[in-house]
């Protein structure tokens, strides 16, 4: 089995605030996209020379940059709104959904999970490539677990029974 293509895991915005929620893909202008972990790794070795290791969960954020302001992108508005009405705190915060597309699809339909991640803008202007807007996504709250179908634009949460 070869190397998955990147192109086969998606990280998508969603946009709630209509009728109906809408996924727009992140991505257009990147060739990097990388949730950073961050874990913190303790190491130890006792007396006898045995060795433990405890790793406990860091802060995950996923850095966008480059970025450039597209007018008609459900997350381009909020990342305007973001820098003119200077948000913060539970202003910025949005969901986002992973999609897992090396999988096999069962019924059209692809894991994925959901999580809500505080925006951080990082700046907002730039050079004659256009409007600059890189950001980070700093991963907050659970991972609601699901399957996403990408013709009709539907997630589904897993239930647990």
């Amino acid at each position: 089995m070869g190397k998955s293509k990147r192109k086969e895991w998606l990280l998508m915005h969603i946009d709630t605030s209509g009728e109906n929620e809408t996924f727009e893909p992140i991505g257009k202008d990147n060739d990097e996209l990388t949730r950073s972990l961050n874990n913190e790794v303790e190491s130890k070795t006792n007396v006898l020379g045995e060795a433990t290791v405890d790793v406990t969960l860091g802060a995950q954020v996923t850095s966008v940059d480059p970025c450039y302001y597209n007018p008609d992108g459900q997350l381009a508005k909020k990342l305007k709104k973001i820098y003119e009405d200077d948000l913060e705190l539970d202003d910025v915060v949005e969901e986002f959904m992973e999609v897992d597309m090396t999988e096999t699809p069962t019924s059209n339909e692809y894991p994925c999970f959901r999580q809500k991640a505080a925006i951080d803008l990082k700046s907002w202007g730039g050079d004659t490539k256009g409007i600059g807007t890189p950001y980070d996504l700093n991963w907050v709250g659970p991972k609601t677990k699901g399957t996403f179908n990408p013709k009709t634009k539907q997630f589904t949460p897993t239930v647990i029974v």
